[in-house]
């Protein structure tokens, strides 16, 4: 029998960003589910630019892979 993925879980972004004084350390975002509970979405510089970017400038349905 195969088993079914679960769905995600959804997390809403609280509005806290925290950014490092050091780049070599991550940027963190925190973020919350439906129960209050909390995670961190931690991004390295590169990919914290790449979001930053696509959120700035969504590419459109052509760019999309």
């Amino acid at each position: 029998m195969k088993d079914t993925p679960a769905a995600p879980t959804v997390l809403r972004w609280t509005g806290l960003v925290t950014t490092p004084h050091d780049r070599t350390q991550d940027t963190v975002v925190q973020c919350a589910d439906a129960a209050g509970r909390t995670f961190e979405l931690r991004l390295t510089e590169d990919l914290s630019e790449a979001l930053g970017g696509m959120l700035i400038d969504p590419p459109g349905p052509d760019d999309l892979v």
